[in-house]
Order: structure tokens, then C-alpha cells, then sequence
């Protein structure tokens, strides 16, 4: 089951000009490599972001050719980011070995051109998941991502943010990705996602765009 986003539109926001969410693919495959599609409405420029998540901690995803990779298999999580062109396929396999259960998520926006900031990974079992602090260097958006290796529904979410994409039906590793304009460069402050459950290896990180 795939919950949906709410998406509001980060431009127009008073004091805020920064990057636009566009779209979101999500999947979640039962073992070997996911292939992500690019989400709807993309345009020629749009920055790209995958996230893989591996039920196997420090697994990662190798880097397909033209992506480039800001994070290899730390507590599971892999991410790669590239820059949109006017003939982008519809989908890219992100070809990994292993058979622990995978979920794949693609994100796009407009008015971006790198991710900027990578956040530190943290790792708990309680039901709150905590994504740490990050300092931003421009002003942009922050894009926090969360998952659990194990079963469970999110339930409370950052009031900040905004959930643009979650996989929280059938098998792990569950997921959740949201974002938030920020009109200031400088620290963002912790976000805290909490889980309906206590236990399993949740893990919860920021990062920015811009």
C-alpha cells in the first residue's frame, strides 16, 4: 500500500523562492534490484534524487551511469542525484545484489541543481525517530527520509514538513520521505517522525537541496 502525499507548492511561499517538488515514484520489491521511474511532470533541468532502502544494514545500490552518488549503504541507505535531460527514460534500474527486501524512491524537483548537504544517519528501535540537525549553507529545501527495516505504520509526522512519498503496506523496509522550504541558510533544527511501535532498526536523516 502506498500512502499518498499531500503536496504543497514550496514557490509562493511569502519570503521563500527556492526549489519546487515536482513528482515521486515509490516501490518496494521483494529482493535484487529495484527500478525506479521518473516521476510525472519532470522537465529538462529538474534535479533527480534515488533513495534505496535495503532491509540489510549497510547494503547499498552501485551507482548507474550518469547518476552520481552522495551516500553508499550506510545503515541501508544508498542516494544518487543527476540533472534532468530533454530524453531521460522512463525508468533506471538500480541494479544490486542480495536478497533482502528493497524499497526504491525517486523524487524530482525544479529550481535545484545539487543536493548540498547530507545529514548524519541515525539509528534507533524506539518509536520516535529522530533526523538530526543539519546546517544549511544557502537558503533551499530540506528533504528528510525515513525508514524501518521491520513492519509498523508512521503516525505522527514533523509538523515542518510536508509527506510527499511513503511505502507503509505489505513488507519492509518501510518508508517516508518529506520535505520543507527554508528561506534561511544556517541550522534547521531536529525533525521527529514517530512509528505506531517500538522495536526494529529505524533509521532517519536530512538532507538539503539547492
Amino acid at each position: 500500500m502506498i500512502l499518498p502525499g499531500f503536496p504543497k507548492p514550496l514557490i509562493g511561499r511569502k519570503g521563500y523562492s527556492g526549489p519546487e517538488f515536482v513528482g515521486a515514484f515509490i516501490t518496494n520489491v521483494a529482493s535484487g534490484s529495484p527500478t525506479l521511474q521518473i516521476p510525472q511532470g519532470y522537465s529538462e533541468g529538474d534535479l533527480l534524487i534515488a533513495i534505496v532502502l535495503s532491509g540489510g544494514s549497510n547494503f547499498g545500490a552501485p551507482t548507474p551511469e550518469g547518476w552520481e552518488m552522495k551516500l553508499f549503504g550506510v545503515s541501508g541507505s544508498s542516494l544518487f542525484s543527476r540533472i534532468a535531460t530533454n530524453n531521460e527514460p522512463p525508468s533506471y534500474l538500480f541494479t544490486s545484489t542480495g536478497t533482502s527486501r528493497k524499497t526504491g524512491i525517486m523524487l524530482a524537483y525544479r529550481g535545484a541543481s545539487m543536493i548540498d548537504v547530507v545529514g548524519e544517519d541515525t539509528v534507533s528501535t524506539p518509536a520516535l525517530s529522530v533526523a538530526k540537525s543539519i546546517n544549511l549553507t544557502e537558503p533551499g529545501a530540506i528533504i528528510g527520509f525515513w525508514a524501518w527495516a521491520s513492519t509498523g505504520q508512521p503516525v505522527a509526522l514533523p509538523p515542518e514538513m510536508t509527506l510527499r512519498t511513503s511505502w507503509a503496506g505489505g513488507l519492509g523496509p518501510r518508508a517516508a520521505v518529506l520535505d520543507e522550504p527554508r528561506a534561511q541558510a544556517g541550522p534547521t533544527g531536529d525533525r521527529t517522525f514517530q512509528w505506531a511501535t517500538t522495536g526494529g532498526n529505524k533509521t532517519a536523516r536530512l538532507i538539503s537541496i539547492r
